[in-house]
């Protein structure tokens, strides 16, 4: 099962205007399912498969498969658009912004229990950026 959010939500998220607005809305989508929950991890904006249209693709795919595994999957598609958007907004410098205001939070949170990294994932900053945060908390990894 793919974890998605309800068309309420999505509104919230193409209007969102910080990275930690994001958070509100992916925050309550996650706690409405039961544990355990996986992630797909690796590509979009760095490394990858020559571009991001390709590397969406490719992670899109992985999601599936994950998710045609019987595993419930935070999807983090939906969010695409609004990420790239706000990744050029004036505050953001360095780009781990969204790292470190969206995802460090939904980890540390224990929402996510599983990652799976697809082939490449060694190429983003990224998903190697998960990776150490997954090793430094405990959160299962899975290669794919």
């Amino acid at each position: 099962m793919i974890i998605l959010p309800n068309m309420r939500e999505l509104a919230q998220i193409q209007n969102a205007k910080t990275f930690e607005q994001c958070l509100g809305i992916a925050v309550p989508v996650l706690q409405r399912e039961a544990p355990p929950i996986a992630m797909v991890c690796g590509p979009i904006s760095s490394g990858g498969y020559e571009s991001v249209e390709k590397n969406l693709a490719a992670f899109r795919e992985y999601i599936r498969q994950v998710s045609a595994l019987g595993l419930k999957v935070f999807s983090q598609m939906v969010y695409e658009n609004t990420f790239h958007r706000l990744k050029r907004a004036p505050y953001c410098k360095t780009g781990e912004e969204l790292l470190e205001a969206f995802y460090a939070p939904i980890f540390q949170y224990g929402l996510i229990k599983t990652f799976y990294f697809i082939p490449r994932w060694q190429t983003s900053m990224g998903a190697s950026w998960e990776h150490e945060q997954a090793e430094k908390l405990g959160i299962e990894i899975n290669y794919l």
